[in-house]
């Protein structure tokens, strides 16, 4: 039995293990015992014993005629006071001897057992006195050997061995911080909605793409003014400045004027301007907040922002009544001007007058929403906008060059249709609005 005994491992009992570890440190102290056993040798007779044996004596046969080995003795004293102990008494032995700090008692019997080894005296001086066999020295160091505890190992481990927390979820990204004054960025921000400038270095430097306002800078500077930026607080005085623009004016001497007007998109109407700009508007409502500047300003631009809108839908409205109001290229039947400008986007809001819409499909309803609450008519705008365009919608739905396609159950041709309707009704406002064309006369004559 050269280490500890396998029931060891499989008793986890206290009592059991006590038990059992009783029943080995007997069968260790009979071995000791008779290691320690037999008459008191002397160098004369452990010699006259090595010759009278022969050569083929092999050294362990001599260990019975040895003089008791302190070092064993102390291993015995040890083996039995273990033997005694209770399972307390082997817990806390096993709790000691696993701390590094303190010396375990196998280590301590190991070193007392080296110490004897090397104090005993020869047999001869021709020959060493054999020392005990491997399995025999080993034997009382394995015997007071603790089971290690796995919770102690595991709590060593988890104390050492750092933990990586994971990144907290959700974590706002640091905010933006401006990169120049406000008043600078709402100036540009309103020159990109309405595409004007008073600068003529920013118009030229844009090769005339960006409209120069001529008169509006000449006022400026007459009021002492900088043209550096836009007089946001002055939308109506820009956008009457830009929809006055004729393209189809040419006796002017100015070439600055010449160029404004050379830069000007053919045949752009007022209706199609207006909605552009709309469109470049309605996204920038929180434009201020998100480039990281005060609350306060944040809230100064949502005043401009909505200043701007208001201005944009009033005077849409009233071109659309009254599409002669400003300048505009002469209506044909592919290209009418007033209300029935509105009719691509309703039919084909993807596309609408070109390639590409002025307006992107979400943002008709709100459109029609806004225009049925502008001013204090709401018939108004349902009698001389509204009416029309429905009016042209049932029209071009019995058009003899559609009606076969709209009216095939296998087409998709009506599905325009219905859609343009679906719009029409998609805000309160407007379907609301839906039951005083009844009586109309341009959906009487539809």
């Amino acid at each position: 039995m050269e280490g500890p005994s396998p029931i060891h491992r499989a008793l986890p009992s206290p009592l059991l293990l006590t038990v059992a570890l009783n029943i080995d440190l007997q069968v260790r102290l009979r071995r000791l015992q008779a290691l320690a056993g037999g008459a008191p040798s002397t160098p004369s007779s452990d010699a006259a014993a090595a010759a009278s044996s022969g050569p083929s004596t092999p050294p362990d046969a001599a260990e019975g005629t040895r003089s008791p080995n302190p070092a064993l003795l102390a291993a015995q004293a040890r083996a039995i006071s273990l033997a005694a102990a209770g399972p307390a008494d082997v817990k806390a032995e096993s709790t000691s001897t696993s701390t590094p700090a303190a010396p375990s008692a196998s280590a301590s019997a190991s070193a007392s057992a080296a110490a004897a080894r090397s104090a005993a005296p020869t047999a001869s001086s021709s020959r060493p006195v054999p020392s005990p066999s491997p399995s025999t020295s080993a034997a009382p160091a394995s015997a007071a050997k603790p089971i290690p505890r796995p919770s102690s190992v595991a709590s060593s481990s988890a104390t050492t061995t750092p933990v990586a927390r994971p990144a907290a979820r959700g974590a706002s990204a640091a905010p933006a911080k401006p990169t120049r004054p406000y008043l600078v960025w709402e100036s540009e921000q309103v020159e990109r909605v309405l595409n004007v400038t008073v600068s003529q270095e920013r118009a030229e430097a844009a090769d005339w793409s960006v409209v120069f306002l001529e008169e509006v800078a000449a006022d400026l500077k007459a009021e002492g003014k900088p043209t550096v930026v836009l007089p946001v607080d002055s939308i109506d005085t820009l956008l009457i400045a830009r929809l006055s623009l004729d393209p189809s004016a040419t006796m002017t001497d100015s070439l600055v004027t010449m160029s404004v007007l050379a830069a000007l998109p053919a045949g752009e109407t007022a209706t199609a301007y207006l909605l552009g700009c709309y469109g470049r508007l309605l996204p920038l409502q929180p434009a201020a907040a998100k480039a990281g500047y005060t609350p306060a300003e944040a809230e100064r631009w949502k005043g401009t922002w909505r200043a701007v809108k208001d201005g944009l839908v009033g005077y849409l409205s009233e071109i659309l009544k009254d599409p002669g109001m400003f300048p505009q290229p002469s209506p044909t039947a592919e290209r009418p001007i007033g209300p029935l400008e509105l009719l691509p986007l309703l039919l084909d809001p993807a596309h609408g007058n070109g390639k590409r819409s002025l307006l992107p499909p979400t943002y008709l309803p709100l459109l029609l929403s806004d225009l049925a609450t502008h001013g204090d008519e709401p018939a108004e705008f349902a009698q001389k906008v509204l009416s029309p365009l429905m009016a042209a919608v049932f029209q071009r739905y019995w058009t003899p060059a559609e009606k076969a396609e709209n009216q095939s159950l296998t087409g998709g041709g009506w599905d325009k249709y219905l859609g343009a309707v679906e719009r029409v009704t998609q805000s309160k406002e407007t379907a609301g609005l839906v039951s005083l064309l009844a009586g109309d006369r341009h959906m009487a004559t539809s």
